[in-house]
């Protein structure tokens, strides 16, 4: 089972889980010398090298996923813009998961980035926009948010914007 594909995709989501990057590096080799061309690696290593705060590493390998798949993805244009917040260039962020909105208006992952990057531009009129979207394509209340540890989040809520579009949504439905 050594050469198994299954076998070292459950190896390799096993070190990450356990964040252990000599082993999973060790599996990784080994699965991209049994399918050099299989862009599953690559996909696990996004999420690895993010979970380990290496955001070059995994802007390097969503690029080589996108490579692979050789298709324009919206919702891989919206993991980038995920990783380049972490970065702080939420310019660029802005860009992708803007684009990633363009291209599928009905992927919920953009928008939440959206609502991230405007609130730490202190840009409250657009947070206001894409809560108000969230609610309305996706059925999310702001109370299913949890946008806490947001930077700025202070200064968001106690924004006039908010305190004017709290003021005008209906009361919270008690959840069963």
């Amino acid at each position: 089972y050594k050469g198994d594909k299954s076998v070292l995709l459950l190896l390799a989501h096993n070190t990450i889980e356990k964040e252990n990057p000599q082993k999973y590096l060790q599996v990784l080799n080994v699965f991209r010398k049994n399918y050099p061309n299989d862009p599953a690696p690559e996909l696990l290593s996004v999420e690895y090298f993010t979970l380990m705060k290496d955001y070059k590493q995994a802007l390097e390998s969503l690029d080589h996923l996108t490579a692979a798949l050789k298709t324009v993805d919206p919702f891989l244009y919206s993991l980038r813009a995920g990783i380049l917040i972490e970065t702080g260039d939420i310019n660029l962020a802005g860009k992708y998961a803007g684009k990633a909105t363009e291209i599928e208006p009905n992927l919920l992952h953009p928008y939440l980035n959206l609502i991230n990057i405007s609130v730490m531009q202190n840009n409250f009129d657009e947070t206001i926009k894409y809560l108000d979207t969230l609610n309305t394509k996706f059925g999310f209340a702001y109370e299913d948010l949890d946008l806490s540890e947001l930077e700025n989040f202070d200064k968001f809520t106690a924004s006039p914007q908010f305190k004017k579009w709290q003021a005008s949504q209906p009361p919270a439905s008690p959840k069963p």
